[in-house]
């Protein structure tokens, strides 16, 4: 969660803001059902794919908040050390937060998944019966904000400029993503039948 900006008290006028973090609260998963899609054998046979679509998904997230860190993170400025270059020294420094917390927010929902395909299929198997591996990702949701309330204490820069940040009464939303994997249960088809061809069709022969 970001803090305002503001000016480090040096005669570049340089600003600087902080982050304050917050908790990964609402840590939850989906049950998820997948389809695999119908697909031609490949050459060699198990050079083929699979689509894979989502045939359900169940709702995750729960009412819940999120806890604040007591201190932000370290930031400052870089400042003119006299020389007429700005010196490699950073000004850096955190400002102390007293009652931060974040509204509860209720975020049961679902996630979508955008076109994807299985591995190819595992050559160690048969083409009437072998298997796929597969990884997905799901589309990024759980898109959601939390209320904020908390005070920071001010602090002294390099130039002995004491000043302070605000931050936003809403904390900032933190969509989120899923990941899974696994093996296919077993299934194939058999290869085509390769129709018989007499030896001289299409052939001319010349004595």
């Amino acid at each position: 969660m970001p803090t305002s900006f503001a000016m480090c008290g040096n005669p570049e006028d340089l600003i600087h803001k902080h982050n304050q973090t917050m908790d990964t609260t609402d840590a939850h998963t989906h049950a998820i059902t997948l389809n695999f899609g119908g697909a031609d054998l490949g050459s060699p046979w198990w050079n083929h794919v699979h689509p894979i679509t989502i045939g359900s998904i169940g709702n995750g997230g729960a009412l819940h908040n999120h806890s604040v860190t007591v201190n932000t993170t370290t930031a400052g400025c870089f400042y003119n050390d006299g020389s007429g270059s700005c010196s490699a020294a950073l000004n850096r420094h955190y400002h102390r937060t007293s009652g931060g917390s974040t509204g509860n927010t209720n975020s049961s929902h679902v996630h979508t998944l955008s076109a994807c395909n299985t591995n190819t299929a595992n050559p160690a198997g048969t083409p009437e019966n072998h298997t796929h591996t597969f990884s997905i990702t799901l589309d990024n949701g759980d898109n959601h904000t939390h209320t904020y309330s908390g005070s920071m204490t001010a602090t002294t820069c390099f130039y002995g400029y004491n000043h302070n940040h605000t931050t936003g009464a809403t904390a900032p939303s933190n969509p989120h993503n899923h990941t899974g994997s696994g093996t296919s249960g077993t299934g194939g088809e058999s290869p085509p039948a390769v129709g018989r061809k007499s030896i001289g069709d299409g052939l001319t022969c010349i004595v």
